[in-house]
């Protein structure tokens, strides 16, 4: 009887861990705050989310461009951060740089407030670097 007992006592304990578990992460997924329930959830279950497969074709996708693209930092007055701008303007290569007119390239500059650099001889840079 007494083995009876605690076995009853046992099946509750789990059943009520278990329904408070479920009531918590129902509670976490209404809520707004997915943030903190991702991370809760990632911690001990994986699971392959959106952002990470998309994040997996961004990669895939740069690995791609990295091998059809040139190094613009070579060109003098080009850091990371412009070639970064340029990257985003889809110029990759001296060859599109060369074909980008000064005031183009004046205007993305402007766009992010990179008003110190001065682009009037990134072009013609850029072309003896064609050749």
């Amino acid at each position: 009887m007494k083995n009876q007992k605690s076995r009853i006592f046992l099946w509750i304990g789990i059943i009520v861990g278990v329904t408070s578990t479920l009531f918590f992460f129902l509670y976490k997924i209404s809520n707004k705050n997915t943030k903190n329930f991702s991370t809760i959830l990632s911690k001990y279950i994986k699971i392959p989310s959106v952002e990470r497969n998309s994040e997996l074709k961004d990669s895939e996708e740069e690995l791609a461009l990295e091998v059809s693209q040139d190094d613009l930092k070579l060109i003098k007055g080009i850091g990371l951060a412009i070639e970064a701008l340029l990257n985003k303007n889809n110029i990759f290569t001296f060859s599109e740089l060369s074909g980008t007119s000064v005031a183009d390239l004046q205007k993305m500059l402007e766009e992010k407030n990179l008003r110190l650099a001065n682009p009037d001889t990134w072009p013609s840079q850029a072309k003896q670097f064609i050749k």
